[in-house]
C-alpha cells in the first residue's frame, strides 16, 4: 500500500511517502510556520523522488491535531481536496495516536504528553496495543499524576531521556498509518480541537 502522509500541525510541515513499510521520500520545511505555502511543493517534490504520481497513492494520512489552528485546518482542506481527485482512502490521526505508536513495543501503558503553553499540556492515554484508555485532555503541569511503570512520550514532560522529548512529523505519521489503518482505529478528515482558538477572546 502506498501510503502519503503529510503534517502541519506543529512548527515544521512535512509530508513522507510510504509503500510497504519502506519509505521512498521525506520533505521537510526548513523555516517554521509556512505550511500553507509549502505543503503543495513538499508533495510534489515527494512525488518525483518516489516516481509516482498522485493517482498511485492508495491511502492519504494526514495529522489533525493538537496543534496550530491554521496548521491543522491547513492539512485538513489539503487532504479534503485530494478527494476530488484521486481514489485513495482519506484518514486522520491524532498527534497523541502517532506518539502513541513510538512507543509500540512498550509492555506498559503509555502516556502522550504534549507542550500547550501557558503551564499546561495535553494528555492522554493509550494501553500498550495502542488502544485509547482517557480522551484527550487539557490539564494543568501541576496536576500531572502519573503511575511509576507508566511510559512517557511527548514534548510536555520534563525527562532527562531528550529523546522521548519528541515531535510528530510525516515520516511517523506515515509509519503509524498503517497501523491504526489495519486496526480500524483512525478518524475521518475532521480536526481535533481541545482548546478553543483565542481568536475573539478576551485574554485576561
Amino acid at each position: 500500500m502506498k501510503i502519503l502522509a503529510f503534517d502541519t500541525t506543529n512548527s515544521l510541515a512535512s509530508v513522507a511517502i510510504v509503500d510497504k513499510g519502506k519509505l521512498l521520500s521525506f520533505q521537510i520545511t526548513k523555516e517554521a510556520s509556512n505550511q500553507a505555502e509549502m505543503l503543495f511543493k513538499l508533495i510534489k517534490d515527494a512525488l518525483l523522488e518516489s516516481n509516482l504520481k498522485l493517482e498511485d497513492i492508495n491511502l492519504v494520512s494526514v495529522t489533525n491535531g493538537p496543534g496550530s489552528f491554521t496548521g491543522v485546518r491547513v492539512g485538513l482542506a489539503a487532504a479534503l481536496g485530494m478527494e476530488m481527485n484521486i481514489n485513495a482512502k482519506l484518514i486522520a490521526l491524532s498527534n497523541f495516536q502517532v506518539l502513541a505508536y513510538s512507543k509500540k513495543e512498550s509492555i506498559n501503558d503509555i502516556a502522550v504528553i504534549l507542550d500547550a503553553r501557558r503551564e499546561q499540556v495535553y494528555l492522554q492515554l493509550f494501553n500498550s496495543k495502542l488502544r485509547s484508555i482517557t480522551e484527550p485532555a487539557l490539564i494543568s503541569c501541576k496536576d500531572i499524576s502519573l503511575s511509576k511503570d507508566i511510559s512517557i512520550i511527548g514534548d510536555g514532560f520534563e525527562q532527562e531521556n531528550k529523546d522521548l522529548m519528541i515531535n510528530v512529523d510525516a515520516k511517523l505519521l506515515a509509519q503509524a498509518s498503517e497501523f491504526y489503518f489495519d486496526q480500524d482505529l483512525y478518524s475521518d478528515i475532521a480536526p481535533l480541537y481541545i482548546r478553543e482558538p483565542d481568536i475573539g477572546k478576551k485574554i485576561p
